[in-house]
């Protein structure tokens, strides 16, 4: 069978000639087209196997179509496609669905309940246009889903430019991957690159990424250097509640050698950024170097960072936690069990050659700065381990518990809590695969709970109260926006961030809240001791520079001098933009005039409880004003979730209190700037209106929830009801706090 769909423009013979060999069911311009039921075996790869997948005729470089095949393959534009209940097996390559050229998009791809075995090259491939080398983003990629299906020995002969990867999707806006079972791939069973490429520009607003409930059972059997579930770029990715055994990472020259431990990791994170992983198992087969299976990593990090992970279970690995190029801190480590380690639970910096050596270098001027100030680690568990680690710039080996925590309280980590030990496994029998957690385990009550936001639109600032562990009055920006200046990923680190600059405010005004219980993370806010928070529109609009290849690297670009400043810069200086802030806070009772956040002067907005104890949201430009009060109370003493929202298209304001949506108003239009010359202000201002009351996450968006696809029933379900709030099986806390590692202990 050879079906060309309709819609497509007339094929050349050569392609049309590839095509009956390669792509059974195939089209250029796609659309309402659902392929279920169908069995596809037995289709060849291109016959000059040495051909390279790449057009060196065309400027930047283009792709060779008959390189790229797929049993059923839509090459170009497509939209609500379907591929359901059908079988492959004895192919080359099962799916294959990629937009190529700037104007074209795929949107909403499903992908579920398929068999795929004993193929050649992988599972699937959906992609935007993006590639190597690029440096503009081409073709985009919408919405994709992948359930609930399965693979058997996938990747075994891949082309001699490829590796024989699982499931790949790159660039999409949201994704979904959920319920997969894949046995035996020979290279990355999930692999995923969010938003853009290493060294592209352009503006990318926001992704969306879900990689749960999926088994990786035997990967990496002929490749190394990536990882059973692999992510890449920009986030939100939020990988959770999956299994990943035996990633090998084989290496033929040395395999063998009994020093070398492959580099192939349960989960990768390949230059990858605000990763929640949590509730997921990591398995290894071996974790004596020695040993043919032994396996190298359960994480592995390349540059990454902003990544949190919590509640995780590792077991059996040579290495526990991997991180490559970690200048740029910014990550956490809670609640984790790791059980089995044969050399260190966190390497995280290159190794001294010796224990002296490191001594030496740590006693004298360090040769990079790490931000060892802005990471944690709090409430792991630890049996069965070799050596601790290696954390500072210098490499020097902190092989005891003792050690890796004193390291962390002299860089003045964020949390230097580090966890326990534990005389006996924490495990049941993690051998044969029961990773419930023993009677009496030391991990009872260790986890964290960590409060994971659902992403949004073009976030510009995003602050969970919690200072720097070197200085508390710099409380840490955490958003993540992928503007058109993430170009290349070795220099996201060096890109604005707007830290809160905390005034009159000490370490004691730092408290525990409800939405994380590992860090005194909620900030009280006192008007009698004029408390506030601000963020200097000096430091706001700072212009910054940086040299980079504005064209394709096909084209012997070369690196060019870029200052960005004024409008071009995205953070919370709100021009002609929608804008969305959210909050979760409490008031003393009886409360009123309090700031929660506001950029006002002259023009701007405005966040405040209002005279009669309501939440009150004002916008301001050059003679036009806009505002509205909740319905609702917020000045009872008790938490409450809010979001404003500012929708310039639409000309509305909207507010939502505790889920609801509470309020709604007309607007300003987009013709109407907010930029102004003041200070961004958090609980209060110099001159009064100080907030007496509680602040425990606050963010601020150049976008409404439409932006970011999604509703306040979405959002709100998410943050408070979320998987991160149970363990792997859904189950609720049920002692005083959550057990460590991704099972909650069960009678």
């Amino acid at each position: 069978m050879y079906l060309r769909l309709p819609g497509d423009a007339d094929p050349n013979v050569a392609e049309v000639e590839a095509g009956k060999e390669m792509n059974l069911v195939e089209g250029e311009q796609v659309e309402h087209v659902h392929i279920s039921g169908l069995t596809f075996r037995f289709t060849t790869p291109a016959w000059d196997i040495s051909s390279p997948t790449w057009d060196f005729s065309t400027k930047p470089w283009g792709l060779r179509a008959v390189m790229h095949p797929g049993c059923v393959r839509v090459w170009g534009s497509g939209r609500d496609i379907r591929i359901a209940n059908c079988r492959f097996e004895h192919v080359f390559f099962p799916i294959r669905i990629r937009s190529l050229v700037a104007g074209q998009r795929v949107d909403d791809v499903r992908i579920e309940d398929n068999d795929f075995r004993y193929t050649d090259a992988g599972i699937l491939s959906v992609s935007d246009g993006s590639d190597w080398g690029y440096a503009q983003l081409r073709g985009r990629l919408g919405d994709v889903r992948i359930y609930r299906n399965h693979s058997l020995e996938t990747g075994r002969r891949p082309k001699l430019f490829g590796t024989g990867t699982g499931m790949e999707v790159s660039g999409a806006r949201t994704v979904e991957i959920a319920g997969n079972v894949l046995e035996r791939s020979y290279a990355q069973g999930i692999d995923v690159h969010g938003a853009k490429v290493d060294g592209m520009w352009g503006d990318v607003p926001f992704t969306r990424i879900l990689i749960h409930h999926n088994k990786v059972w035997e990967s990496m059997l002929n490749c190394n250097d990536y990882g059973g579930i692999e992510t890449w770029q920009g986030g939100p990715f939020y990988v959770f509640n999956n299994i990943s055994y035996d990633a090998l990472g084989y290496r033929n020259w040395e395999r063998y050698s009994g020093t070398d431990a492959g580099f192939g990791h349960a989960y990768y994170l390949d230059g990858a950024f605000k990763n929640y992983h949590f509730n997921n198992i990591a398995w290894g087969k071996a974790k004596d170097i020695s040993s043919p299976v032994v396996n190298c990593s359960a994480f592995q990090e390349i540059i990454s960072y902003q990544n949190t992970f919590f509640n995780n279970t590792v077991f059996n690995f040579y290495t526990g936690s991997r991180r490559q190029a970690p200048a740029a801190g910014r990550n956490k480590y809670l609640g984790n069990v790791w059980d089995g380690i044969g050399q260190y639970v966190f390497r995280h910096s290159d190794p001294a050659k010796t224990a002296a050596d490191g001594n030496a270098k740590d006693a004298g001027p360090a040769k990079e700065h790490f931000a060892l100030e802005s990471n944690a680690y709090a409430g792991n568990v630890f049996y069965d381990v070799a050596e601790m680690g290696v954390l500072e710039p210098s490499g020097r080996w902190l092989a005891k518990y003792e050690d890796f925590k004193a390291a962390l309280k002299k860089n003045r980590s964020i949390s230097d809590e580090l966890g326990e030990t534990s005389p006996t496994s924490p495990l049941r029998n993690p051998a044969q695969g029961d990773f419930r957690l023993v009677e009496k385990s030391v991990a009872l009550d260790r986890g964290a709970k960590v409060f994971v936001p659902w992403s949004l639109s073009r976030v510009v600032g995003e602050w969970n109260f919690y200072h720097t562990g070197d200085d508390p009055t710099r409380i840490i920006d955490e958003h993540w926006y992928m503007t058109d200046y993430h170009v290349s990923r070795d220099t996201y680190h060096e890109r604005p961030m707007y830290p809160l600059k905390a005034v009159n405010i000490a370490l004691g005004d730092y408290v525990s809240g409800p939405l994380e219980d590992w860090i005194p993370g909620a900030l009280n806010f006192s008007a009698a001791r004029r408390q506030y928070a601000v963020l200097a529109n000096a430091d706001l609009m700072k212009p910054f520079s940086f040299r980079e290849s504005k064209k394709s690297r096909h084209e012997g670009a070369t690196p060019e001098s870029c200052t960005v400043q004024g409008e071009a810069l995205k953070n919370p200086q709100i021009y002609k933009s929608n804008m969305l802030i959210e909050c979760y806070f409490k008031t003393a009772p009886g409360h009123t005039g309090g700031v929660l956040m506001e950029k006002m002067d002259g023009a701007g907005y405005s966040l405040t409880i209002s005279p009669g104890g309501g939440l009150a949201f004002a916008i301001k430009g050059s003679g036009a004003s806009a505002a509205i009060e909740s319905a609702a109370k917020v000045n009872d003493g008790q938490w409450h979730h809010a979001i404003a929202e500012a929708d310039r298209q639409a000309v509305t304001l909207t507010l939502y209190i505790d889920g609801v949506k509470d309020a709604f108003a007309r607007g300003l239009d987009g013709s109407v700037s907010l930029a102004n010359d003041g200070d961004v202000h958090v609980g209060g201002t110099p001159d009064g209106r100080y907030l007496d009351g509680t602040l425990d996450f606050l963010r601020i968006a150049q976008g409404t929830l439409a932006d970011a696809d999604t509703n306040i029933e979405e959002l709100y379900a998410w943050e408070f009801q979320g998987p991160f709030l149970g363990d792997f099986a859904g189950r609720k806390p049920t002692g005083t706090r959550r057990d460590a590692g991704a099972l909650e202990k069960t009678d």
